[in-house]
């Protein structure tokens, strides 16, 4: 029991630490793609995005163009912050570092929960 609760954490330690290596590139690759100037494709190519064809039997066309509108505008209003794009970059990705050792050291504290459980675990005498 004890070997499934390392392996277990093994697992999800690797997969929490690919979640942010993902999120850190994807992050390092928005604030580029911003700071680049490249809005305004961007924001077209958001304001033009066909809608599939399964889509409007869930939800409604017109809250889907809604959704759109809100997201050109939030693209739009980006461009004020262009400027700050590299001194955000600076503390964002260490940041989420921050997030992904706090969340290891909450996963490890509850494997060594675990562990220290599974010997407590005496088997019932018959």
């Amino acid at each position: 029991m004890k070997i499934a609760v390392w392996v277990i954490f093994s697992i999800v330690t690797l997969l929490w630490t690919a979640g942010t290596f993902i999120a850190v590139k994807l992050t390092q690759w928005g604030t580029t793609v911003l700071a680049g100037g490249n809005i305004d494709p961007l924001s077209r190519g958001v304001a033009e995005w066909p809608l599939p064809q399964g889509l409007p039997l869930w939800l409604d066309p017109a809250m889907i163009q809604t959704l759109q509108q809100y997201a050109l505008l939030s693209l739009e209003s980006l461009r004020d912050a262009m400027p700050y794009m590299s001194m955000l970059m600076g503390w964002l990705v260490p940041l989420i570092w921050g997030v992904w050792g706090f969340g290891v050291i909450c996963l490890l504290a509850l494997a060594i929960a675990a562990h220290w459980l599974t010997t407590r675990h005496t088997p019932a005498t018959v």
